[in-house]
């Protein structure tokens, strides 16, 4: 089976898919808009950069789709000599638009997120230009029931759900003895990802218990961490607060092992795949009620499911997981057993290579 990847390269996801597809002796090719580092792929696959084609413009927005247009050439070329059974694009509209563009069938594309939430909102233009990315498909993977709706919206192209499985022998719990009560999340610092919610939320649970030796750790980068230090300073919890900027993927066990509570009070959010990476590590968590985090988290069983707002029900709870012992214990053995349950890594994996398996059966029978 020879399968054509078009994604950003660059991305921890596409890594994962592309090496775990490898591993599979499935012949990978892996065609990206960006450079990236080839020391984060297995030997076997294939990898291109189509900068080194084409210079596409810098300009974000419809300029920067047509631009899209001159790739036809060197991406036609590749899929002539590459001879792919499947041509598979990971975003529906950027790379979905590459693939659609080249006529070439079968066509998956998987949808992540803000490809489908947020382009077509963009315009006129923007949203036909993603149904037309999606009619050209044969097939749709979403990660979630949620993403898969709103998806819907904009075709009648049959959606498959894959949700991004989590690797077992990476995440798992690691005894600690800790010095803080932690609350904590690994994302990006941004305003999507109700961030600032989560700090007022832990500055409330600080005063209603401050005999409680609490610690906020804030693991990641983005555009807005200098304005959530400096909110953190204003609700004077600085001395509290950990930001540990950049953190590489492979480094988020570690981190994931050092909370005792993991967070997501996101405005938005197509799947989950931090808060899975949490309970995979025993770690309970409280999710707003938005987009498919709620299909990740057993509600009162491995975590809570609260208004992204509600920061004095946010506070509340956690000061109930820092004193009640049986309740935490209950918690953390749950979500554990929840990920082994419906995320392992390897089922999802699986489910890719059958569906590949169908559809290729199907189209060329």
């Amino acid at each position: 089976m020879k399968i054509m990847i078009l994604a950003d390269a660059s991305s921890p996801h596409t890594i994962r898919w592309a090496n775990a597809l490898s591993e599979l002796h499935i012949n990978v090719l892996v065609v990206s808009l960006t450079p990236f580092y080839n020391d984060n792929y297995n030997q076997n696959i294939q990898l291109h950069s189509l900068s080194k084609d084409i210079k596409l413009s810098q300009n974000k927005g419809i300029s920067e789709k047509i631009s899209y247009f001159k790739l036809l050439k060197p991406v036609k070329k590749l899929i002539k000599s590459f001879k792919p059974d499947i041509l598979h694009a990971y975003y529906a509209s950027s790379y979905g638009f590459i693939g659609a563009l080249s006529r070439f069938k079968p066509f998956v594309i998987s949808v992540w997120g803000s490809d489908v939430f947020e382009f077509p909102k963009l315009g006129f233009l923007q949203k036909k230009i993603l149904k037309y990315n999606l009619k050209a498909a044969n097939t749709i993977f979403a990660t979630s029931e949620a993403l898969a709706a709103e998806t819907k919206l904009y075709t009648n192209t049959s959606i498959h759900i894959l949700p991004f499985g989590i690797n077992l022998e990476k995440f798992f719990p690691v005894d600690q003895n800790y010095e803080f009560f932690t609350i904590g999340t690994v994302k990006g610092m941004r305003d999507i990802y109700g961030i600032t919610d989560l700090i007022k939320s832990f500055a409330l649970a600080q005063n209603l218990a401050p005999e409680i030796p609490w610690k906020l750790l804030l693991v990641g980068d983005g555009p807005n961490i200098d304005e959530y230090k400096n909110l953190v300073k204003s609700l004077n919890i600085d001395d509290k607060t950990q930001f540990t900027g950049y953190v590489n993927h492979n480094e988020t066990p570690y981190y994931y092992n050092q909370m005792n509570v993991f967070v997501a009070l996101s405005r938005s959010e197509s799947f989950g795949v931090a808060v899975l990476e949490a309970q995979a590590c025993g770690v309970p968590v409280i999710v707003s009620n938005v987009g498919g985090l709620p299909e990740v988290v057993d509600d009162q069983n491995t975590g809570f499911i609260i208004d992204r707002n509600n920061h004095q029900k946010a506070a509340q709870l956690f000061v109930k997981l820092a004193t009640d012992k049986l309740i935490y214990t209950s918690l953390s053995q749950k979500a554990v057993e929840f990920v082994k349950l419906y995320y392992d890594w390897k089922d999802s994996v699986q489910q890719q290579y059958n569906f590949y398996k169908e559809l290729i059966t199907n189209y060329y029978k």
